[in-house]
């Protein structure tokens, strides 16, 4: 018996195994094709050769796969053996990520990676409900046909292993060179700023990037332009102003709603579609442009609430009971300036622990789907119901309080995804989103109409500072990406923002770079409440403007974008290569100009939106150790 290393790829057993990569790795490979054409089409401007090309980075990782099994095949020992159930393994491990990523897609318009599937696997029991209504029976149909295809391939091979014998180590050697010069194949510029340069499989194990080593090459001077925090306190001692002579504040926080979707922002003929915030538009002042402080609801109430940047990771840590916040937030200021405060929202309380999140806050009374809801409203969705649900209760806290003035927030949920719509049939199909979208707008502004009205009728509307603004916006694949977590672009990040009432002025539109860290500022000039200590926002009503503004994705190394005047850097952390925008000239962020503008510019921004986030992250793990005594991560 020969002892050339050859020999092992030459034996019966290596071939037969070869054979089976060949065949039943063939198979496997068509969802992962197919998947990869259906997000390629996502995107309106590719054309023939963009789509043929984005089949290379999957093909060149299956033909890399191959060969790497096929050499395994040929290992002696516990590998050898151990090698029939890894490849089975391998086969449908491929076959349940191709069709769960399917489904990610199809909800989402985003690719699944591995950060992804650990915030679901480790707070699978909070989202489990969620992902059930998501998926539907659809995704197990999807899973008996994967596998059903997969066990044809396994048939197939069982009936052709006879000829395994025409199967030699060229095999091996065609699959490496192929996946080799595959993966060296230059992709187009507009395959990589859609994040379609890679293949599924290594988007998904692709690291996080060291943010220490990111933050260790920012310059000092650039560090020292990011605005500190210090815990603020109402001053007691200048306790001015009465709290009988203090106007009462409404808050409406509108979910998933951007600035270009509802007046004054919006088209003009949408104007007629959403009468009571055209109505409310024409009375207020406003403000442009606002963004948000994160593309997640949670971590944006942080952002409005509490005047300062949340926590930049995907868990929601600040919903955490039992420990102090290092934060002083708008409903525990205003309860020391003689404030009654209320927070209601129409969606689930036990989704995110958003009960705990408003108690750190200071909210002394809070209402949730759980309270309100009732004949003849709707729920919606995964945890949402209709939002005209919350008006009577608002009204009838607002009213039978007692004496001086009340802070109430509402958050509403109706336009959250999947965009059901009371009297209209479940839609789960991704291309009917953008219409029940737009549905789902009309009955939420016939909550803030009601609202509204109510407001009036009770004889409070001279005495009520009514703010409107939104959580963040929604994307119906404008930049690929769908919904609002992992979309740092305009349609996502800039929201509305409208005030009416006592101490504002007269209607009219305030222009200058804005953001949800603002509000609480804004809000404590406003009311004449006298505090100390520092916070990152400005008041809306300064006449200096913010130099720029920036916004992250849900998560510290996903997306974020920073505004500097006209120019917007939109950074993604390795994942996609940087883009930059000129929103003077291109709104809609369609043209990068990355590689036209100097490097040192691009790197300039890149620096500048890092230090942000590194000044909100070591914010939050200074606090956590002396809190917890452990970095909070």
């Amino acid at each position: 018996m020969s002892s050339s290393p050859m020999f092992l790829f030459q034996t019966p057993a290596w071939r037969l195994r070869a054979m089976a990569v060949c065949v039943v790795g063939g198979f496997w490979l068509l969802p992962g094709l197919l998947f990869r054409l259906e997000k390629t089409l996502m995107m309106p401007t590719f054309g023939g050769f963009e789509i043929l090309m984005g089949f290379v980075p999957e093909l060149a990782v299956w033909c890399l796969g191959a060969a790497l099994l096929m050499l395994l095949a040929a290992v002696p020992g516990l590998v050898g053996k151990l090698w029939w159930p890894l490849f089975v393994g391998v086969s449908a491990g491929y076959y349940a990520l191709s069709v769960a990523e399917h489904c990610y897609v199809e909800h989402t318009g985003m690719r699944m990676h591995f950060r992804t599937v650990k915030y679901g696997v480790f707070n699978f029991e909070e989202l489990r409900l969620i992902i059930q209504r998501v998926i539907g029976p659809v995704f197990y149909w999807r899973m008996a046909v994967a596998f059903a295809v997969l066990l044809m391939a396994w048939v197939l091979f069982w009936l052709l292993r006879r000829r395994a014998e025409g199967v030699g180590p060229k095999c091996l050697v065609a699959c490496l060179a192929v996946g080799v010069l595959l993966s060296i194949v230059p992709m187009p510029d507009s395959l990589q700023d859609a994040g379609l340069a890679g293949a599924m499989a290594v988007e998904l194990v692709k690291p996080a990037p060291d943010l220490d080593r990111l933050y260790a090459t920012i310059p000092q001077p650039i560090l020292e332009q990011v605005p500190g925090y210090s815990k603020p306190s109402v001053v007691a001692a200048q306790s001015q102003v009465s709290a009988e002579a203090r106007p009462n504040v409404v808050l409406v926080i509108l979910e998933s709603t951007g600035a270009a979707v509802v007046p004054p922002y919006s088209d003009p003929q949408v104007w007629s579609q959403l009468p009571a915030m055209a109505e409310l538009a024409r009375e207020s002042v406003v403000f442009d442009p606002v963004y948000s402080s994160v593309t997640h609801t949670s971590k944006a109430l942080v952002g409005l609430l509490c005047g300062t940047f949340p926590r930049s990771v995907l868990d929601i840590r600040e919903a955490v009971a039992g420990w102090p916040w290092p934060l002083e937030c708008l409903p525990s200021m205003l309860e020391a300036a003689g404030y009654r405060t209320a927070f209601m929202q129409s969606a689930e309380e036990v989704f995110e622990n958003r009960m705990v999140l408003v108690r750190n806050m200071g909210f002394s009374t809070a209402a949730f789907q759980e309270t309100l809801f009732r004949e003849p409203f709707q729920k919606l969705g995964y945890f949402s119901m209709e939002d005209r649900a919350m008006v009577e209760p608002a009204l009838q806290w607002a009213r039978q309080g007692g004496e001086g003035p009340f802070f109430l927030t509402l958050l509403t949920s109706s336009a959250h995804h999947p965009y059901d719509v009371p009297g209209l049939p479940i839609n789960r199909d991704p291309s009917r989103f953008p219409a029940y979208y737009r549905e789902t707008l009309r009955q939420q502004d016939r909550f803030l109409g009601e609202l509204v009205h109510g407001l009036e009728s009770a004889g409070l509307k001279e005495d009520t500072l009514l703010i409107v603004v939104g959580d963040h916006g929604e994307a119906f694949g404008e930049h690929v990406g769908m919904q609002h977590n992992w979309v740092p672009y305009e349609e996502v990040v800039r929201v509305p923002l409208l005030m009416r009432g006592p101490g504002v002025g007269p209607a009219r539109r305030m222009e200058g770079l804005s953001h949800h860290v603002d509000l609480m500022p804004t809000l404590l000039s406003l009311l004449s409440v006298s505090w100390q200590g520092a916070l990152p926002g400005r008041d809306l009503f300064d006449s200096v403007p913010h130099e720029r503004v920036w916004s992250s994705c849900w998560g510290s190394r996903t997306c974020a974008g920073l505004r500097e005047g006209d120019l917007k850097v939109v950074y993604h952390f390795g994942l996609r290569p940087t883009q930059l925008f000129d929103l003077s000239q291109d709104p809609l962020e369609l043209d990068n100009l990355a590689s036209s503008v100097p490097e040192a510019e691009v790197r300039r921004l890149e620096q500048t939106l890092l230090a942000h986030l590194r000044a909100t992250d070591l914010f939050w793990a200074a606090n956590d150790e002396k809190i917890l005594g452990k970095d909070g991560g």
